[in-house]
């Protein structure tokens, strides 16, 4: 920031200045009106006699566990039981229940172990369900769940097309029930201060916003004996690397990770996978998944549609492939789009760009909005 002028100087300190006093004032109000501040944001609400939400989860893979298990509030929220068809992600969610401080030994011993989603569906108790299948099941499982008398919440995206999207709400409308979809951005704190400072005009007339998600899981996967060793190529001294089947190096890709032994008789084929490898691996395939835009992008997607007042983009610019990974996979290794989004009148643009590599992590993820009175 040497390159800023006087004037420039002065106009970040102000700027600085407006948005200490915006967000502290929107605390403190928030502080007056809340008996109890840690419901300053969520906006918590006493349910008095009523008791919480009973529900059960189906998918209790990384975002089962992570996003949905870890951290829900039981006072709202209570989950009385689970359904996964593979063995390892069964035991992850019991361990993720039994650290969970709201969460008992004996809670956890209580909790239903569903072998079917049939089995889910049909008990009475459940409220409401909360999927974090893999993209291709959210529509076909939502729907199944809302015509059984749940309520429904999903993973994002919503589903795998706009169609199915709006079969979805069309189910939910007919059987009455609840649908939400669980874009995480819409829950953050930190988006809503940051949303709050722009429409209140700290970084004035927008119109660039810069928006990135890079990772690198270009690390070959050192190979490791049975105590966990580092195994040596005896010839060279050097470290072996892991190899699949075909001979490919394995990369630390958190797509791509090893399948546990106990997962390796699934029978795939009896929940609609072609193969082993699109069960474990969802996310590499078109059809089960649909790549980075879906995976990361769609974060990004959803801050600019916040910040520029849930427009739709006017056009749409992209290129990407599968430049670094040669182990067969169907979705892109980097993606690179130019979005124009109409501005705040008929002839005004906003330009979104984003990009999501697999190769280097600088940067990591983010957006930055950049305005005529600052950049964000």
């Amino acid at each position: 920031m040497t390159n800023l002028t006087p004037e420039e100087r002065i106009r970040g300190r102000e700027n600085a200045d407006r948005a200490i006093g915006m967000t502290r004032r929107d605390w403190l109000i928030a502080a007056a009106a809340t008996p109890a501040l840690a419901g300053f944001y969520f906006g918590y609400k006493d349910m008095g006699s009523k008791p919480p939400v009973k529900a059960a989860i189906i998918g209790t893979g990384d975002e089962g566990c992570q996003a949905m298990i870890r951290y829900h509030n039981r006072d709202y929220l209570n989950f009385i039981g689970f359904c996964d068809i593979r063995p390892s992600q069964q035991e992850r969610a019991v361990k993720e229940f039994s650290d969970h401080k709201q969460y008992t030994a004996a809670d956890v011993k209580k909790l239903k172990q569903y072998e079917t989603k049939e089995q889910m569906l049909a008990d009475p108790d459940v409220e409401m369900v909360v999927i974090a299948l893999p993209l291709w099941l959210h529509a076909p499982v939502a729907i199944e769940a809302m015509k059984a008398g749940k309520h429904v919440f999903s993973e994002k995206l919503m589903a795998h097309s706009v169609a199915e999207c709006k079969d979805m709400c069309r189910v939910a409308r007919d059987s009455n029930k609840l649908l939400a979809v669980g874009h995480q951005r819409h829950y953050s704190a930190l988006y809503d201060n940051a949303n709050f400072l722009l429409q209140n005009g700290v970084l004035g007339d927008v119109r660039y916003i810069r928006a990135l998600w890079h990772r690198n899981n270009a690390q070959p996967m050192v190979a490791k004996d049975k105590d966990k060793n580092t195994i040596y190529d005896p010839k060279t001294g050097l470290p072996e690397y892991v190899r699949d089947d075909k001979g490919n190096i394995v990369y630390q890709d958190s797509w791509k990770r090893p399948c546990p032994d106990k997962d390796l008789n699934i029978d795939y084929a009896k929940y609609g996978y072609k193969s082993l490898d699109e069960l474990i691996h969802w996310r590499l395939y078109n059809r089960t998944g649909a790549g980075l835009m879906a995976e990361l992008g769609s974060h990004q997607l959803d801050a600019c549609s916040i910040f520029l007042g849930k427009k739709h983009p006017l056009a749409v610019t992209g290129m990407g492939g599968t430049y670094f990974y040669t182990d067969g996979r169907e979705v892109d290794d980097h993606v690179f789009v130019n979005f124009e989004f109409p501005g705040k009148t008929e002839s005004d643009r906003v330009v979104v760009t984003y990009s999501s590599i697999n190769t280097n992590a600088f940067e990591n993820y983010g957006e930055m909005l950049m305005g005529t009175q600052g950049t964000m």
